[in-house]
């Protein structure tokens, strides 16, 4: 439990959706997230894509939290990633 935590959140996105909105959206949530959490020691930021598999290509987030609560954080993330992707039609593939 010591030293901060990292924060890792991948995300599958279709290919059919577009990646620059899919890429602005990550940061405007990272920006949203990093300002609701007083235990992030290393702000969210999106990494961009970190692989181009057969069905789907994966963007990443990434950041740094007090020891074990990076979990939250996560949670937040990927709870905002389905709502403002849903809204902005960018398909996220299982």
């Amino acid at each position: 439990t010591r030293g901060n935590k990292a924060v890792i959140v991948d995300i599958p996105i279709a290919y059919s959706s577009d990646v620059n909105k899919a890429l602005d959206l990550a940061s405007k949530i990272c920006e949203s997230v990093a300002q609701e959490f007083s235990t992030i020691v290393e702000a969210p930021k999106v990494l961009g894509i970190t692989d181009l598999g057969k069905e789907s290509l994966n963007m990443r987030i990434f950041g740094k939290t007090l020891p074990n609560e990076q979990w939250g954080v996560e949670r937040r993330i990927r709870i905002l990633v389905k709502e403002e992707f849903t809204k902005s039609v960018i398909e996220l593939v299982e």
